[in-house]
């Protein structure tokens, strides 16, 4: 079973876009963090909605920008050829292993297994025809922002 996580939106001014995205959705925080090996900086933006008396959820997106300068790296490519707007889609497998195993049965996907890092997996459907071009990342544990 697979669970949404968050949504990856890529633009060229992250300020701009933060301000923006805070506002539309009433959100008082974020994280923000730069990443160097791929040449960009992010925002990471999460909304609580409650659900009666004790359940939480959240939806989340990632806001990513070109480090000002920047002329290469993932986020400018994308923003060079498809202008702003969604980069990927992020979801939690529940049963990563199995996820993977159905995944690669699929003629036509475009499916990048990642070295694991410890005990989090990861991995990219690239973009292709059968997902009409949106590029979908796969974890088996929630995403955590600067770990």
């Amino acid at each position: 079973m697979l669970k949404l996580d968050h949504v990856g939106i890529a633009v060229e001014n992250l300020d701009i876009a933060v301000k923006r995205f805070k506002r539309l959705f009433m959100i008082k925080n974020c994280d923000r963090w730069t990443v160097p090996e791929h040449g960009n900086d992010t925002a990471f933006l999460t909304i609580f909605e409650k659900h009666g008396p004790k359940t939480v959820e959240n939806i989340s997106f990632e806001i990513m920008a070109p480090i000002e300068g920047e002329q290469n790296g993932e986020i400018r490519d994308h923003l060079n050829d498809h202008g702003e707007g969604i980069y990927h889609l992020a979801f939690l497998a529940e049963d990563f292993d199995r996820t993977m195993g159905h995944l690669k049965k699929i003629p036509g996907l475009d499916l990048e297994p990642l070295p694991p890092e410890g005990s989090y997996k990861h991995a990219i459907i690239h973009p292709c025809p059968y997902t009409h071009f949106v590029r979908i990342y796969i974890y088996n544990e929630k995403y955590e922002p600067n770990k």
